[in-house]
């Protein structure tokens, strides 16, 4: 979608009834190179401005707009283009690695780290996405399953 800025974002919505504030609190504490940022949230189902002509106005949903990171996931890229050189793949370690030390810094976990969830920009680098499951438990304290078991 394209924001009123003339940016293109990309839209999360949600059943109105489901649980994303979690998600949207952690999205809103954020501040990184290596996460996604999010641009406007609205859990009431009415969009406001132009958000409304991309059907963000139904009462029984919620949403929460996102920028965009338009080469998609880890996983497809990888999937497509086959194993990359180890000099792209330390760099893509290194981003990840900055990105939960940033989280943990602030005493956030993920808690669903996966290729789907790492997302590449115009510029192929990272952006950590996807924090459904991430929690700020108390120190030394992350504990339980969750995410994606395979």
């Amino acid at each position: 979608m394209k924001c009123p800025n003339g940016t293109l974002a990309a839209a999360k919505v949600f059943k109105q009834h489901s649980d994303y504030s979690g998600e949207l609190e952690v999205l809103r504490q954020l501040n990184s190179p290596w996460t996604i940022k999010p641009i406007e949230w609205n859990d009431k189902g009415v969009a406001s401005g132009n958000y409304q002509a991309f059907g963000l106005r139904d009462s029984s949903f919620a949403y929460i707009v996102m920028e965009l990171a338009d080469n998609g996931e880890l996983f497809d890229y990888l999937d497509i283009s086959g194993p990359v050189d180890e000099r792209i793949a330390r760099y893509y370690f290194r981003n990840l690695v900055e990105a939960l030390e940033y989280l943990h810094t602030n005493g956030i976990a993920h808690r669903d780290i996966k290729l789907q969830n790492l997302l590449l920009t115009h510029e192929f680098d990272i952006k950590l996405a996807d924090f459904g499951l991430a929690s700020s438990p108390p120190r030394g304290e992350v504990g339980g399953l969750r995410g994606t078991l395979r």
